[in-house]
């Protein structure tokens, strides 16, 4: 937070889409009539030195002390779950994809916490909207992430990317973040944007039911609807308000549009991400190498006589191709240029309804 306040100082157009730090400290509690910090070692003791020591990044070894801190920070926002309509959820995702980019360039902090609970919106004094990227409790340095290949989960799991799901040994980069704000807008727009279209849902069941519910299945889930633009088409056809979906589920001609122009957005999304023209090929899609499978890849075609001679080497993994660092700039571009067309869109209908 000191980083991101320091180029807050520099940076005046972003303080209406990060929060400021206004104070904070270590939370202290009583021990046998002493005050000692809310620690893992103070709680646990010597016994925290017994738990195993973990190579494989397990969160709950000797390896990890987490301290119990509290931050008093500004604005005080709203929870996206409060957000009024589809149009101001388009401007209130562009400032926080254009806020994770600034934090990102300027303090080489990558968030890797993407979800509902941590975009927020706030109004300045003349009622515009604003978006919040908040909450950098699982942040680190983009440098240590990108040499980091431990695997470890970080995040909430609806939201979280198929690469951290799978733990696999390869960086986590803002691709990964871009994916989870990808999975933030299809939870949205699936369960429906307002808390008014959510009562309608509450007993339903979708296709997106499985990221909530376990690491396996969200991961296969996420892998079948990204493959390609009609595979995402079926759940698309689950936004709420489909008229292929629910008969007793009523919406107006006005807010059909609204959903209509969302799933317009994340078809954007998709695209930047999983099939981006700019990107190498080996970078696109949701090819993910079978363990031991005894196969070589050339060219861009599997080379037989190496099958049939049980050759093992390496294939491509378009999830490892995209975390390369030229890959990554382009598409967090791209999609925040996604995200500022579609800001821009709302924008011009605001001011000529």
């Amino acid at each position: 937070m000191h980083r991101i306040r320091q180029m807050l100082e520099q940076e005046q157009q972003l303080r209406n889409n990060l929060p400021t730090l206004v104070d904070g400290g270590t939370v202290r509690i009583d021990s046998n009539g002493t005050l000692v910090n809310d620690t893992t070692d103070s709680i646990l003791g010597e016994l925290h030195s017994m738990l195993p020591s973990s190579s494989a990044g397990d969160d709950s070894s000797s390896d990890y002390c987490y301290v119990h801190n509290r931050l008093a920070m500004t604005p005080i926002a709203k929870r996206l779950r409060l957000i009024p309509s589809i149009a101001d959820l388009m401007l209130v995702m562009h400032d926080a994809v254009r806020a994770h980019k600034a934090v990102l360039d300027s303090c080489h902090v990558l968030h890797r916490d993407i979800s509902e609970n941590n975009v927020m919106f706030h109004y300045d004094a003349d009622g515009h909207i604003h978006g919040m990227l908040i909450d950098f409790d699982n942040a680190v340095d983009s440098g240590a992430a990108q040499q980091d290949t431990r695997p470890i989960c970080t995040g909430t799991l609806p939201f979280m990317s198929v690469n951290n799901l799978r733990r696999e040994n390869i960086p986590r980069t803002a691709v990964d973040d871009m994916e989870s704000f990808l999975y933030l807008l299809l939870w949205l727009g699936t369960w429906g944007v307002t808390i008014e279209h959510r009562e309608h849902t509450i007993e339903k069941t979708r296709m997106i039911t499985e990221w909530n519910l376990d690491s396996d299945m969200a991961i296969r889930s996420k892998r079948q609807i990204m493959e390609s633009d009609q595979s995402l088409h079926y759940l698309l056809a689950e936004l709420y308000g489909s008229y292929t979906m629910d008969s007793d589920i009523i919406v107006s001609d006005e807010e059909y549009e609204w959903y209509s122009r969302l799933r317009n957005l994340v078809r954007n999304l998709r695209n930047s991400i999983f099939d981006n023209p700019r990107v190498d090929s080996a970078a696109r899609g949701t090819w993910i190498p079978h363990e031991n499978m005894s196969s070589s890849w050339n060219g861009g075609e599997w080379d037989m006589p190496a099958m049939a001679a049980g050759a093992i080497v390496d294939e491509p993994n378009a999830y490892r191709a995209r975390a390369a660092p030229d890959n990554t700039q382009l598409i967090h571009e791209d999609v925040l240029s996604v995200f500022e067309w579609y800001a821009n869109q709302v924008r011009a209908l605001e001011s000529h309804p």
